[in-house]
């Protein structure tokens, strides 16, 4: 048999990295590694995202949020997100994946 000696045991785990799986404005599909420019009256945003782990899905847990001032999120299990009536001006939208232990 194999143990996992206790320091492994004990570590705990990084968050694992995100991609990009797709970005919607309006509908239309956008591609996902670059700025958006989103013209007056098409203000729908939807993004969809997956963590790269080998982790149970069902463990994996997100947290957005737009613009760096901004409070993150309550945690999510859903990898998706969608931003309706965007204000004017200059936004960042963040999002960061972790793991219950």
């Amino acid at each position: 048999t194999y143990q996992i000696p206790a320091s492994v045991r004990g570590q705990v785990p990084h968050a694992p990295p995100l991609t990009m799986t797709d970005v919607r404005v309006d509908g239309e599909r956008a591609p996902p590694d670059r700025a958006l420019e989103l013209p007056y009256g098409r203000n729908l945003l939807q993004l969809s995202f997956a963590a790269l782990s080998y982790r149970d899905p069902t463990l994996v847990r997100y947290r957005v949020r737009v613009d760096r001032d901004a409070p993150w999120s309550d945690p999510i299990r859903e990898p998706a997100l969608q931003l309706a009536e965007i204000g004017a001006g200059t936004h960042i939208v963040e999002i960061a994946a972790s793991c219950d232990l």
